[in-house]
């Protein structure tokens, strides 16, 4: 779906959890965008839409990647494909939701040496196990799952781009985001999907601190300890508590839960 609309200098591809704020910041700046994004946006977020710009279609699509594009000197490149879980599961089709739209973007912008690219990439699974603590942004990149390493391949393929044919571009390593418009039947919400597939879901005002993990199927090396601070939390375990529960527990102020369910509850008061 597209219109004849006013036009607008920004195009936020990919419409999602972080899609949909880029646009609701870029409204709220005066600066409505046009989009391009393979599922129908909620109202609300429809309505930070410049006029007759909202794109309903996949960027793999030439004539609606063109249409879209028309007009825009900025691209912001938010389309993702699969949460981290399901891309260790599925690769493949990771792959294709993800990197295959970004490379017809590339080509796209090659002829537009105005435009300008940022890519929202990962920074939470870039670096796979890191050196130190907190990550500099200039720590090598060494992912360990499937999710990751597509986002490093992503971030290769714009570097290509700029070194070869002077792209405008450049890729913020977002972690760990959270707040509204997330689905928590996607495993999002106010929610963090570990790479052992547990899934953990916080209620408002709440405080967590991860002391420990470690997930090394192959070296049968697991460890799972989360503290929480104050608030709620329900926990979806995954396979550290399969396949070593007594690795993984919560810490409350007052006690302490060992993972010997698949899914429960815990309230700690402030």
């Amino acid at each position: 779906m597209a219109g004849d609309g006013q036009g607008s200098d920004v195009l936020v591809i990919g419409c999602g959890f972080v899609g949909s704020h880029v646009v609701t910041e870029l409204a709220a700046q005066d600066r409505p965008p046009a989009v391009l994004t393979r599922s129908q946006p909620t109202a609300e977020v429809r309505s930070k839409v410049a006029p007759g710009e909202l794109h309903l279609g996949d960027a793999r699509d030439a004539g609606a990647l063109e249409q879209a594009l028309e007009g825009v000197d900025h691209v912001v490149y938010c389309a993702g494909g699969l949460l981290p879980a399901a891309s260790e599961a599925e690769p493949e089709r990771s792959e294709s939701l993800t990197l295959g739209p970004l490379l017809s973007v590339l080509d796209a912008l090659q002829g537009r040496p105005a435009a300008k690219l940022t890519y929202i990439s990962s920074g939470g699974t870039v670096y796979g196990e890191p050196e130190s603590l907190p990550i500099d942004e200039s720590a090598p990149t060494r992912p360990v799952g499937a999710y990751g390493r597509l986002h490093v391949a992503c971030e290769e393929q714009i570097a290509r781009r700029r070194r070869e044919h002077g792209l405008r571009a450049r890729a913020l390593r977002c972690s760990t985001v959270y707040g509204e418009h997330q689905r928590p039947d996607r495993g999002q919400g106010a929610v963090v999907t570990f790479r052992d597939n547990t899934r953990i879901s916080l209620g408002p005002t709440s405080r967590i601190q991860l002391t420990h993990f470690v997930f090394k199927p192959a070296a049968m090396e697991y460890g799972f300890i989360l503290r929480l601070a104050y608030g709620t939390l329900e926990c979806i375990s995954g396979l550290t508590a399969k396949l070593a529960p007594d690795a993984m527990s919560i810490e409350t102020p007052g006690f302490t839960v060992g993972a010997r369910g698949t899914r429960f509850l815990v309230r700690a008061e402030r």
